[in-house]
């Protein structure tokens, strides 16, 4: 238990120093690629604003199990894991995204090019590995997987306020750097709704593969 804790602990703060490490890259060096920014202005993205997430998370995650080791503390809580929980969910959505939208559209060597191979790829992958198999330290309701429809829900809200309000607009200052209402904003409402369905289907898919690896040790250990 001690051994995976620590495991655990390792792959947070690794999670954490990539997911800011890329954004700082794409603030200083990546700005100019395909989906990314300079400066603040790379927060309108859902995948900044997810790595970010998750890599805020992964870094309390980690303090709080580096104190349990050392015996302060209790750890990470309930609440916590089910956090960790919504911000995987939201790198994940990342990923299928681009896998299954933004990388036909705009090309895949354009999504996995610099900044964006780490955001879009490598943070998402990582984040969904651990909480399935390193995380795997306890029950976990299907209630904890509601909290994961939020961080779409508000950025959706958000984004498609903006379009209403400012218009669409075309070129590099987009309101639509998504290009989700390039086919009307009835279908980019339909899009939301969709990302949020998806959104919460990874997240019961992640608790899915954690109690499942979690039974299974419990199995063992019983044994």
């Amino acid at each position: 238990m001690k051994a995976r804790e620590a495991a655990d602990a390792f792959v947070n703060l690794l999670l954490a120093g990539a997911a800011y490490g890329a954004w700082a890259r794409m603030i200083f060096k990546d700005g100019a690629a395909q989906l990314s920014a300079r400066g603040l202005w790379s927060l309108k993205f859902f995948t900044v604003l997810s790595n970010l997430f998750v890599g805020a998370v992964a870094a309390v995650m980690a303090i709080r199990q580096i104190r349990h080791l050392r015996g302060k503390g209790t750890g990470v809580s309930d609440r916590l894991l089910t956090v960790k929980l919504a911000a995987t969910a939201a790198v994940a959505l990342t990923f299928t995204v681009v896998m299954g939208f933004l990388g036909p559209v705009f090309g895949y060597g354009a999504m996995f090019n610099g900044a964006n191979l780490w955001m879009h790829l490598i943070v998402p992958v990582a984040a969904m590995v651990q909480f399935v198999v390193l995380e795997a330290d306890r029950k976990l309701p299907l209630t904890a997987t509601l909290p994961a429809i939020l961080p779409p829900l508000l950025y959706g809200t958000v984004y498609y306020a903006n379009i209403l309000i400012h218009g669409r607009t075309t070129g590099p200052n987009t309101n639509d750097w998504y290009g989700f209402a390039m086919w009307g904003n009835g279908i980019a409402v339909l899009i939301f709704g969709i990302i949020c369905v998806v959104t919460y289907g990874l997240a019961v898919a992640l608790r899915a593969g954690n109690q499942a690896v979690w039974k299974h040790r419990q199995k063992k250990e019983a044994t």
